[in-house]
């Protein structure tokens, strides 16, 4: 994921809302899901402190890093990063 491509789709999404309520990080696999979550963040952040009322921003970790297995180094990084 781009760095970027996310401040661009960030822009884009401020053009058309005053802000947003809700954010969610869940994709990704490794540590390519810790950078998209900062990135993510940093991007829709400013739209989530523009909102009104309650907000909410989640992010869903992996929950492969509790369970040992072949490919578990992403999935372990990716865990201790969050």
């Amino acid at each position: 994921m781009e760095e970027h491509s996310v401040a661009i789709f960030g822009a884009e999404v401020a053009e058309k809302f005053h802000g947003i309520d809700v954010l969610i990080n869940a994709a990704g696999r490794g540590y390519v899901r810790a950078l998209a979550m900062m990135r993510m963040t940093r991007a829709f952040m400013p739209l989530l402190r523009r909102a009104s009322g309650q907000r909410l921003l989640i992010n869903i970790a992996p929950a492969g890093g509790f369970v040992a297995s072949d490919g578990m180094f992403p999935y372990a990084s990716s865990l201790g990063a969050f």
